[in-house]
């Protein structure tokens, strides 16, 4: 009985003294040593096992410095996005692009692995669409040129979401959309971008018609800032 209190009594005092089981190093051994765990779970063909893999490492990784080994753990966080669908996890997926947007210095390995979505098992997905989308518009003022490489998948996919609306988080991707446009205009009207894509712009916003009502692109939100700013784009 009193084992059974003292019991008790420690783990409701563990979170006061903040207690850890171990302190974790994360390096280049420590990753390697989780992607061969990895590979173990996969063959074995657990989807719920792969998942707390996956999302326990992500756990870890989200708390500590990354300085110096943001090259192995993006090969992690590679293998986490390009699961095949049978086997892959969007919250995971979600958590790997945060990661590599809140958690890099180098967000670099955030724009390349974004650019070989297509043709993958998520790039149809819209969540994935609009967590891209997300990152490509916090990251536009440094790095646009490289943003607009390869660009046509995503217009792409946005365009059979506005066609295809009934799509869960179809709107989610549109409204990304419509703020990555914007924060393109508004950072070329502020000299802090080249207007290097205004062939590409005015396409997208001529096609997006919004005084269409079939569209119905009007409705969503920043649809009718983005009309204003982009008939003062467009003219003046």
């Amino acid at each position: 009985m009193k084992t059974k209190k003292f019991i008790c009594l420690f783990l409701l005092l563990c979170p006061l003294f903040k207690i850890i089981p171990e302190d974790i190093t994360i390096n280049e051994v420590w990753i390697k040593g989780k992607m061969n765990e990895r590979k173990k779970i996969r063959q074995k063909g657990s989807k719920e096992e792969l998942t707390n893999q996956d999302s326990l490492l992500m756990n870890t990784v989200e708390n500590q410095d990354l300085h110096g080994i943001e090259g192995p753990v993006s090969i992690y966080l590679h293998e986490i996005i390009f699961e095949d669908k049978n086997k892959n996890n969007l919250a995971n997926i979600d958590r790997a692009f945060d990661i590599m947007m809140e958690k890099f210095e180098n967000k670099a390995y955030f724009i390349n692995i974004t650019k070989k979505i297509s043709g993958s098992d998520v790039e149809h997905d819209p969540l994935i669409i609009k967590k891209i989308l997300e990152g490509y518009s916090k990251l536009m003022e440094n790095n646009s040129d490289d943003i607009f490489k390869d660009f046509g998948s995503f217009k792409k996919n946005v365009d059979y979401f506005l066609k295809k609306r009934n799509i869960y988080g179809s709107e989610f991707a549109i409204m990304s959309y419509i703020a990555f446009l914007r924060k393109y205009i508004i950072l070329v009207e502020s000299e802090k971008i080249s207007d290097n894509q205004r062939n590409l712009i005015i396409q997208i916003c001529d096609a997006l018609d919004f005084d269409n009502n079939k569209t119905g692109i009007g409705g969503y939100i920043g649809a009718q800032e983005l009309k204003e700013e982009y008939f003062y784009y467009k003219n003046f």
